[in-house]
């Protein structure tokens, strides 16, 4: 048989704890903020791929021609007052070409039809302003293939770290502000993931090229640059 006074014992001991489980729940509660932050900056240089594709009966003539071309537009990048560490060679290739012939019964095939060559170069231009002159000079020294032309900045890292400090104060923000909802108080911050779980880095602009008229048209615009922290706070 079970003592009374034990009974009543055990009840007011479970009472008392009550309070004390329920304070060390909240305790141990946590608000976990994912902060973002973009800025917006004016890019300092833009680098433009351009260069020259051909097609000859033979794979040395193919080249050959091909390599004059590049060289004229080296040369030409240079007169432009491009440094030399600012003109670099992309990319060479030079492969078989093929034609398709269809026989009198219609069936198709393929035949070898000369050579084609290719001479990529990288152009970095500070004075952006220039870009659309340089491209559309570039065209009567041989040039006939414009492949991308991309903004970007000589020190991303500085505006990277901005956007992850202003990040911070946007994840800050909303802690405050849910925190006041909830009618909870924030404790310390028990992590800080960066990157978060997921995340986006954006690094250079792509922008369509246009290669006919007297100049270019080029707008040079802004790069965004966007960051994201995620923070946890403990909760009183």
């Amino acid at each position: 048989m079970r003592h009374p006074s034990l009974v009543i014992a055990v009840a007011i001991l479970a009472t008392m704890m009550l309070p004390s489980l329920s304070a060390r729940a909240v305790a141990e509660g946590k608000m976990r903020v994912l902060g973002r932050a973009t800025i917006e900056v004016a890019p300092d240089h833009v680098s433009v791929r351009l260069g020259i594709i051909n097609k000859a009966s033979s794979p040395t003539a193919a080249l050959d021609q091909n390599s004059a071309v590049a060289r004229k537009i080296i040369e030409f990048a240079k007169r432009f007052e491009i440094g030399e560490r600012d003109i670099q060679t992309d990319s060479i290739n030079l492969a078989p070409a093929f034609k398709t012939v269809r026989d009198p019964n219609g069936a198709t095939r393929q035949e070898p039809d000369g050579y084609t060559a290719s001479n990529m170069v990288r152009v970095k231009l500070s004075d952006m302003a220039r870009l659309g002159t340089f491209m559309r000079e570039a065209l009567d020294q041989g040039a006939n293939n414009i492949n991308s032309v991309q903004f970007g900045l000589s020190q991303p890292e500085k505006f990277a770290d901005e956007a992850r400090a202003q990040a911070v104060e946007d994840a800050g923000r909303q802690a405050n502000l849910l925190a006041e909802a909830a009618k909870v108080k924030l404790g310390s911050i028990q992590e800080i993931a960066h990157p978060p779980r997921s995340q986006r880095a954006d690094g250079f602009a792509d922008m369509p090229v246009l290669t006919r008229g007297a100049q270019v048209p080029v707008e040079v615009g802004t790069l965004r640059i966007n960051a994201e922290v995620e923070i946890t706070w403990a909760i009183e």
